[in-house]
């Protein structure tokens, strides 16, 4: 009878398993108080509580006036810089006495079709390619923002924004991008994507941070400014198969079978990881069944 109970128990696991239900994450205008809920609550108080602002900063921004400064907070309940970053962001706003009602929470998705997208595109026009986004504004118009994580810490870097120092947030090369899309480069049939690699090679650490970009604009329905992303992003990292196979998809989605079929052609001859291998043949099948590609 032991026997069969504990054979019941185990055959019955995985059905637990599956009937768990899956983390909901938060999106879209919030308010604080959705922090305070399960399953945020565990991580906020944590890092919250653990975080010790540097009292000789905190001193410094208590005398600057904010009653013009707004702070839009674009962040991912399901991001681990998030979950590290932004109670960090708010112990220090609370120390230094920051209006609670210049505080705005928009939450974005890791959802395939709407990447990095808030539920009612609060987001739209802030080019939110990374989360953490910590967006600093006066009298409506933005000074600087955090990206990801601080350049120093978060206390500091409020100080040199705030007295309006130059500041240059993590991945600079998204202004750069930003400024392209606003001058409709990107949208040129004529702009090299190689000149624009060297533009904007100092500002690129790795191939990840394009990469994202790319598929933020895939999902946006920016499918030609994605494309050229991809194909920046090819010239920049050229020995990496991952590229090929993100520009293929770009190529896809744009509509052009012929060059998503020869971009992953050349990217999997390169290819030296056998867990990419997978995702190229995947790939491929979706281009020769005509099967819609969704952006990552």
């Amino acid at each position: 009878m032991k026997k069969l109970c504990t054979l019941f128990c185990f055959m019955a696991l995985p059905c637990l398993l599956l009937a768990q239900k899956p983390v909901a994450h938060l999106w879209g205008s919030v308010t604080r108080d959705s922090l305070l809920q399960e399953p945020h609550a565990t991580w906020f108080k944590k890092n919250y509580d653990d975080y010790k602002p540097n009292a000789d900063i905190v001193a410094q921004l208590k005398r600057l006036p904010t009653k013009d400064l707004h702070i839009k907070i674009f962040f991912g309940s399901w991001c681990g810089d998030t979950k590290r970053e932004m109670p960090r962001l708010l112990k220090v706003l609370d120390d230094i006495g920051f209006p609670s009602a210049h505080i705005h929470f928009i939450a974005v998705s890791s959802d395939d079709a709407v990447y990095k997208q808030s539920k009612n595109r609060e987001e739209r026009g802030y080019n939110v390619f990374r989360v953490g986004c910590y967006v600093i504004e006066k009298n409506g118009r933005e000074v600087n923002r955090i990206i990801e994580y601080p350049a120093y810490s978060m206390e500091r870097d409020l100080l040199t924004i705030f007295t309006g120092q130059n500041y240059t947030p993590q991945y600079a090369a998204y202004s750069t991008i930003t400024q392209w899309l606003k001058n409709g480069d990107l949208l040129d049939d004529n702009t090299s994507p190689a000149s624009l690699a060297t533009q904007i090679k100092t500002q690129v650490s790795s191939m990840s941070d394009l990469n994202a970009c790319g598929y933020v604009l895939l999902a946006d329905g920016k499918l030609k400014e994605a494309v050229k992303i991809f194909r920046i992003n090819a010239n920049l990292f050229p020995d990496n198969a991952n590229t090929y196979h993100s520009l293929a998809e770009g190529w896809l989605t744009l509509g052009d079978k012929d060059k998503a079929l020869a971009v992953l052609e050349y990217g999997l001859q390169i290819n030296k990881s056998p867990d990419m291998v997978k995702e190229y043949l995947a790939l491929h099948k979706k281009i020769v069944s005509g099967e819609a590609v969704k952006s990552h």
